[in-house]
């Protein structure tokens, strides 16, 4: 154990986002590596990769495209690409950097349509709003988001962590695009319950941190934080569901941070019309959905088959992003409003 960690017992560790990022993959399975996670158990990529499951690839000639979007690899989260054979049982990691592409055994692919909703959204809108313009749109607000690690006793191996995650205000009011270490924040008040730092509205995320990565245990509902409104005084409620966060954590910052889910078709249109401030027949949604949810096992999902799967009631889309965390000082209390003088708005 790192000797700067070994005595922690228990400690609250507190961060805010400094760096966030959208992945524009367009290359399909071959292309370059991507933020998410592997939602549907299926490397989603050809006829017969699919079927065969990380089998042996078939000629060129032979293959045919499967399910609605191909599936890219993770250089994030490698696990979402690992064979079988290659998953450590006890720490969830790759042995190996073999990949999910033709190995035996092979169950993952990240599946990630944020870059095709993106683009589809500016195209449907005359490119008035592309990925530069929600990034930039997030920066320009001085919008911050709290991260606190919860009962932290190693940042090496700790088998419980919760991670609680709130809307915050800076406390300083100059150089406010420079996201740097120990800077101070004050939460806001629609953030917290009760006026208590322990009750924030948005779902706490259970984990653990396994050789210095916290990874969730589980999936729920949560605000993602990295897609804002076009004013940077706005900054709606993205209804995600089945949401998974993982980041590699440090004393003092957090790097190849990775977060994902899924959004229904309702939750997509709904975020998008208002957000946007356009009619529901310029949502693009036909360039969106990947993920279709099973009539067999209630709960979990199965790549959409464009040809076969008409039904928006199971359609979803599955999206992921990337982030960073630097340390920072908390405030106690919360504001309502931010302070006069102070960077950002909310």
């Amino acid at each position: 154990m790192r000797g700067d960690v070994e005595m922690l017992s228990g400690r609250t560790l507190v961060y805010v986002v400094s760096r966030v990022h959208i992945s524009q993959d367009r290359a399909g399975p071959m292309g370059l590596p991507t933020s998410g996670y592997d939602i549907d158990g299926v490397f989603a990529g050809t006829a017969e990769t699919s079927r065969l499951n990380g089998g042996a690839p078939a000629p060129p000639s032979s293959l045919e495209p499967i399910c609605n979007r191909t599936d890219t690899r993770s250089a994030v989260d490698p696990t979402q690409n690992c064979p079988l054979v290659d998953l450590d049982p006890t720490t969830r990691r790759c042995r190996t950097t073999t990949g999910c592409l033709g190995a035996s055994g092979c169950v993952g692919g990240v599946d990630n349509t944020a870059f095709t909703a993106f683009d589809a959204i500016a195209w449907n809108n005359g490119y008035r709003y592309t990925v530069e313009h929600f990034v930039g749109a997030y920066y320009a607000s001085g919008a911050s988001y709290v991260f606190r690690f919860v009962g932290v006793d190693s940042l090496d191996d700790d088998p419980s962590v919760v991670l609680k995650i709130y809307r915050a205000i800076p406390r300083f009011g100059r150089n406010c695009n420079d996201v740097v270490a120990d800077r101070r924040y004050v939460l806001l008040d629609s953030s917290i319950r009760l006026g208590e730092v322990e009750l924030p509205r948005f779902t706490p995320i259970v984990g653990r941190i396994t050789r210095g990565r916290f990874v969730s245990s589980g999936e729920g509902t949560w605000e993602i934080p990295f897609t804002f409104a076009s004013e940077p005084t706005a900054t709606p409620m993205v209804p995600f569901e089945r949401v998974r966060l993982s980041v590699d954590l440090a004393e003092t910052r957090g790097l190849r941070g990775n977060v994902g889910g899924t959004m229904s078709r309702e939750g997509f249109t709904n975020h998008v019309t208002a957000t946007l401030g356009v009619s529901a027949r310029m949502v693009p949604w036909w360039a969106v959905p990947d993920l279709t949810m099973s009539r067999a096992t209630p709960g979990t999902f199965q790549c959409v088959d464009p040809e076969r799967d008409s039904n928006p009631d199971s359609q979803h889309a599955s999206f992921g992003f990337e982030f960073e965390l630097v340390r920072a000082l908390l405030d106690e209390g919360s504001v309502a409003t931010p302070p006069l003088g102070a960077c950002g708005s909310w």
